[in-house]
């Protein structure tokens, strides 16, 4: 004897590449899907909503060599968990990283500086920035600028 036929609208509504659809009831829990679909549906949102959030708290950052790299992507991150759109387990880890990436950052200084030189180190820097803040071009420091904003008279 044949199985029963399940009408069309309990049926899941998952179809394969070449057109066959599920045969399973839907699940309770979810409108369109039996609950084998529904939780590989609920897999691939989570992960779309994983690589959104990557992108989000990495945005332009191509790299965490400097702090600032570092302290853009945390504050991302606080804005993130704000709104609740990151688990405070998932913010905690991330947080780790970061954590973890400025304790390295004396360390790839050095090895950067023993190998090239302090100026070379400086000029990566500087990029780093400009790549992070979508800057131009870097201003040049000047004391006298610095000493005008302070309120300090400058003495030509």
């Amino acid at each position: 004897m044949p199985p029963a036929k399940v009408p069309d609208q309990a049926r899941c509504c998952f179809t394969t590449p070449d057109g066959r659809r599920c045969r399973e009831f839907c699940s309770s829990d979810h409108a369109s899907f039996c609950l084998y679909h529904a939780r590989k549906d609920a897999m691939l949102q989570h992960a779309l909503q994983a690589d959104n959030v990557v992108a989000e708290v990495l945005g332009s950052i191509t790299n965490l060599r400097t702090a600032s790299a570092v302290n853009d992507a945390l504050a991302k991150l606080l804005l993130l968990r704000a709104r609740r759109q990151l688990s405070s387990r998932d913010a905690a880890i991330f947080a780790y990283i970061c954590f973890l990436a400025l304790q390295t950052l004396k360390g790839v200084e050095a090895e950067f500086t023993q190998v090239l030189d302090q100026q070379a180190w400086k000029k990566y820097v500087a990029q780093s920035l400009k790549e992070l803040l979508d800057l131009p071009q870097l201003p040049k420091p000047s004391r006298a600028g610095a000493k005008e904003k302070l309120g300090v008279p400058v003495q030509g």
